[in-house]
């Protein structure tokens, strides 16, 4: 039932999001949004987010999040979401 509950939270966000973006941002390229879903945001990724200068919390039920990161040799960026059912965060990946 929760799975449930997820599943529909996480297709709704991820229908707005493609009304209003034909690409996304998946670490240091962009991507078709119709190309991605929503997968877990893994622990490790998670603390790095959470360990950088510029981290706001992202809030439960909230809009996605678009975090950019940069070092002296590369850059990556992240649309994260943070669910309300279980709020757990999730990442846009590649199918």
């Amino acid at each position: 039932m929760k799975e449930d509950a997820i599943e529909v939270e996480l297709d709704s966000v991820l229908a707005a999001v493609r009304s209003s973006h034909d690409i996304v941002p998946f670490m240091a390229r962009l991507e078709p949004i119709g190309d991605m879903v929503w997968k877990p945001l893994p622990d490790e990724m998670l603390a790095i987010l959470v360990g950088s200068a510029d981290y706001r919390p992202v809030t439960a039920g909230g809009r996605p999040t678009w975090f950019d990161i940069a070092t002296e040799d590369d850059h990556v960026s992240l649309v994260v979401y943070r669910t309300k059912v279980d709020e757990e965060v999730y990442v846009l990946a590649p199918a």
